[in-house]
């Protein structure tokens, strides 16, 4: 990646894209407590029920936590959208679960931790050219402590929180992200994908959220389990890269037919 390629390039745009929501929120007067106003379904009924049946109260000890009552207590003059805490949050949701529970995805041994190393790498100047500041890029390792700190911070003091107070909003996002990875991804379902970052990632129970699955989000579910547990194994590392390599053929293939054909369309107008 250079500073002038393709991918710094669409880093870029994305950059450009967020300035141009934030300032729209602006100017059309959006209250972020509106967002806290979503009305409730069941899966984000469910989604409460079980995050408050279990506690979060015994946290790490390294957690920020005076840190973090300390910005969080702080005098705000304006509302700011798209801040760094929300970039180091989404951030984490791409990449901090997989650093801060390795084993949970299948990532053991030396050299899976030298590959788990560029991902970090790979993150972190993606962050950078997003426009998160390096103090708050956890995926920089200037400092190991302060950084798993950082994780350590978001994870049980802002998601975990706030998914005891999950709202319809909320839900609609995951959803349409999962669905959208599912057009290509074989066996995965929100559901299911939703119990296993309850249960195995964030080690609740989940009663309430299995209790609304069918047949095939047990599946999938069950399905997720027994890769990222097998993950150790050459046959399956080797069979789930191969379905991998199918997956970006035919997504390049879409991503072709599209382009060309918006490319069509552009000619004939003119």
């Amino acid at each position: 990646m250079t500073p002038t390629g393709k991918a710094a390039e669409d880093a870029y745009k994305i950059r450009k894209i967020h300035g141009a929501i934030a300032k729209k929120f602006h100017r059309l007067g959006y209250s972020i407590e509106e967002e806290n106003n979503g009305h409730s379904d069941p899966v984000s009924s469910a989604v409460e029920e079980d995050m408050k049946r279990g506690t979060i109260d015994d946290l790490p000890q390294s957690i920020m936590i005076d840190n973090y009552n300390t910005f969080k207590n702080a005098p705000v003059t304006k509302q700011i959208f798209v801040s760094q805490l929300d970039m180091a949050v989404t951030q984490y949701a791409f990449v901090g679960f997989i650093v801060m529970f390795p084993t949970v995805f299948g990532i053991w041994g030396t050299e899976n931790q030298k590959g788990l190393q560029g991902f970090q790498h790979l993150w972190a100047v993606l962050g950078h050219l997003l426009g998160i500041e390096d103090k708050f890029n956890f995926c920089i390792p200037n400092n190991l402590d302060d950084r798993k700190k950082q994780r350590e911070c978001i994870l049980y003091k802002v998601i975990l929180p706030e998914m005891r107070f999950c709202n319809a909003n909320t839900v609609t996002l995951w959803r349409s992200l999962i669905n959208g990875w599912s057009l290509t991804v074989p066996f995965l379902s929100f559901n299911g994908v939703l119990l296993f970052a309850i249960r195995n990632v964030a080690k609740f129970k989940g009663e309430t959220v299995a209790a609304m699955m069918n047949v095939y989000d047990r599946f999938c579910y069950s399905f997720m389990c027994v890769c990222f547990k097998r993950m150790d194994c050459y046959m399956v590392v080797a069979i789930l890269n191969f379905l991998l390599r199918i997956l970006v053929g035919i997504c390049q293939t879409m991503y072709i037919k599209r382009y060309r054909g918006s490319q069509t369309i552009a000619v004939t107008n003119v």
